[in-house]
């Protein structure tokens, strides 16, 4: 057993590691050997002992494919199939290998994404049949190991960047095949960006909330978002647009037929119309019908992004969001509500964040939440939250900036803590620059005695 090693943790420095060690590391294991802690500890993986009490993330690796081959993956969602996790998201390269690559830009394939095997590695998948190309897929664990899938689309891929569609599509994923897409739904504008949408499977239904507005396509104009809900194999879709209704960032969290929508946006409460706001919608019958919007809490300022909903065990719901800095202040603020019952609602400790917060995910586990939280200045941080507080910020170790970091998690109960690096070609004379995909994954252990 090899001795704990004190090590810096101080928020603004990551530990280093060279890129060709992080390859070697990742050839020989897939997993690493040591664990990064969030009280800046290091110590072997075969010291660490059962406890769900204190979390950990295993030392980082660059996702490889079998023959060597790394991934780039942007912004990916995972769900476990038959014979591994699927990962996909726009784009997904799979670079050449160092020995192929030649001077000048970077060189690899796109692919629909892969699946991350048992052993580590990743092997390629294509798109679903008839799909040349898709906007922010999002990836549903489905209870029999079969992945439920939901993106966008639009006629002029110009639109990609920007997030906004004019079709959603679904097909499933059993780790070798694809089913034939489906057309969920078409609207004029549907906002589709997997950090501001809600796509969850509840009790074996499929729900799917995104904010849009339709001039065409239905009966009469309307704005608000669009709600669909696959049951039985079969897609039922209900515009959402009751007066004033204009969601930012969207959540839906249930059990059985009773589920809440949960957003941030603009209310109206009374004769009160509040244009910033966390509010909710109910449903009692799995989303046939929904109530009036409600408002929870008045959001001032810059506030309201990124809106996420988890549970908090054993019966109860946590929601947080960030709170980007005014002129006056260079912090960000992670703010949240907890309750146990769904109605009685009470602060927690807010969270401030260095700099201006730019990407935010979070799971829950049996440590409690994790966030992962990333600033404009590429600096991105782990923090674990239980009901006693917060932990301290732990910076993501990286050997440069800090991409679109998120959680997934994949088979064998695990969680990935996953983000993408720019890391220069390994040919002489080239500076060119290719952003990997890289891992690090989630143990937890007994606290320090």
């Amino acid at each position: 057993m090899r001795a704990c090693e004190p090590k810096d943790n101080h928020p603004s420095r990551t530990f280093r590691s060279t890129r060709r060690a992080m390859l070697q590391r990742a050839i020989a294991s897939g997993l690493g050997l040591c664990a990064w802690t969030s009280n800046g500890l290091i110590r072997s993986a075969s010291s660490i002992e059962p406890c769900p009490h204190e979390a950990q993330w295993l030392s980082p690796s660059i996702a490889l494919s079998a023959d060597g081959r790394p991934w780039f993956i942007n912004r990916p969602t995972a769900a476990v199939v038959h014979g591994g996790t699927l990962l996909v998201g726009t784009p997904a390269i799979e670079w050449s290998d160092s020995s192929a690559a030649t001077a000048g830009p970077p060189r690899g394939e796109a692919r629909g994404g892969a699946v991350l095997l048992p052993n580590g590695r990743l092997r390629p998948i294509t798109l679903p049949p008839s799909t040349l190309s898709w906007m922010s897929p999002i990836a549903v664990p489905n209870d029999d190991s079969v992945a439920d899938v939901v993106w966008g689309t639009h006629p002029d891929t110009g639109h990609f960047a920007s997030f906004m569609a004019t079709a959603l599509w679904h097909a499933r994923f059993d780790g070798e095949r694809w089913s034939a897409p489906e057309k969920i739904a078409e609207a004029d504008a549907i906002w589709w960006d997997a950090s501001s949408v809600a796509v969850v499977n509840v009790a074996d239904v499929l729900h799917v909330v995104a904010r849009a507005y339709d001039n065409v396509h239905s009966a009469q104009p309307w704005s608000g978002a669009i709600y669909a809900r696959w049951r039985d194999h079969h897609w039922s879709v209900t515009p959402l647009h009751p007066p004033h209704f204009v969601p930012r960032y969207l959540a839906v969290f249930g059990t059985g037929d009773e589920l809440q929508l949960l957003y941030t946006g603009t209310v109206r409460e009374g004769s009160s119309l509040e244009f910033n706001a966390l509010a909710r919608m109910r449903s009692s019958d799995n989303g046939l019908t929904w109530s009036d919007p409600k408002l929870i809490r008045r959001l001032t300022g810059r506030n309201g992004y990124w809106l996420r909903a988890d549970s908090l065990p054993p019966n109860g719901l946590q929601l947080s969001w960030v709170a980007l800095p005014d002129t006056t202040s260079d912090v960000s603020r992670v703010e949240q509500l907890v309750s146990t019952d769904g109605e009685v609602w009470r602060d927690a400790i807010a969270l401030e964040v260095p700099g201006r917060v730019s990407a935010y995910a979070s799971v829950d586990s049996r440590s409690g939440l994790h966030l992962v939280l990333q600033s404009m200045e590429n600096a991105a941080y782990t923090v674990n939250w239980r009901l006693e507080g917060w932990s301290s910020l732990t910076a993501i170790p990286a050997d440069g900036p800090v991409s679109t970091p998120t959680f997934l998690r994949i088979a064998g109960d695990r969680t990935l803590l996953a983000w993408n690096t720019l890391f220069q070609a390994a040919v002489p004379n080239n500076s060119s620059l290719a952003p990997h995909l890289v891992t690090s994954q989630l143990t937890e252990t007994c606290r320090e005695r």
